[in-house]
């Protein structure tokens, strides 16, 4: 009776030990499952952070006689190429839809910078997101501007893109003048 009763008290204690270290573990593994849940939905709300605020990256060059930038033109890319010897600026924006580059929009920045017949001007060109009013028609300004800053006169402006969503819609061709927005002078005193 003695080794019986041993015995069974033996199996109980092994088998609340086994219950413990089960109950333990699976706690444990829940825990963990737990955990990674979080850390991914972390990793997405990030990721998704990351996405918002990163991917509409621009990038500026410029050379002796021309400078490039680009900049989002709302669903896609734009590229700004700025002509130092004849002044003349455009816009190429490629289309989703054919991966070409199917509108371009074009100005002349001499005028309004003020370069003097015979000087040799020195541009800055960079590219900006700027939440203007767009209008209600489908040809409304992109949300993607060009400032250009001539920096022997400290003369600079600003331009816009009229877009024509419809148009970037399909492969239709767009062409228009880039819109001057604003202008203005950085440097007040005359350097000879």
């Amino acid at each position: 009776m003695k080794m019986q009763s041993r015995f069974s008290r033996s199996f109980v204690v092994g088998t609340l030990a086994g219950v413990v270290v089960v109950a333990l573990l699976a706690s444990f593994l829940v825990g963990r499952s737990s955990v990674q849940s979080t850390d991914a939905a972390k990793n997405t709300d990030s990721s998704e952070w990351l996405a918002q605020k990163f991917l509409h990256a621009s990038a500026t060059h410029g050379a002796d006689t021309m400078a490039v930038a680009t900049g989002a033109i709302d669903d896609s890319e734009g590229l700004f190429v700025l002509d130092f010897l004849t002044g003349e600026m455009m816009c190429y924006v490629l289309n989703n839809k054919s991966g070409t580059f199917r509108s371009g929009f074009k100005t002349n920045v001499v005028q309004t910078l003020g370069i003097e017949p015979g000087k040799k001007p020195k541009y800055l060109i960079v590219t900006g997101i700027a939440n203007l009013p767009r209008g209600l028609g489908p040809k409304r300004l992109a949300q993607s501007v060009v400032y250009v800053v001539d920096s022997n006169t400290g003369n600079f402006a600003v331009w816009g893109i009229p877009w024509d969503r419809n148009a970037a819609a399909t492969v239709n061709v767009q062409v228009a003048p880039m819109v001057l927005l604003d202008a203005g002078k950085a440097r007040n005193v005359a350097i000879e």
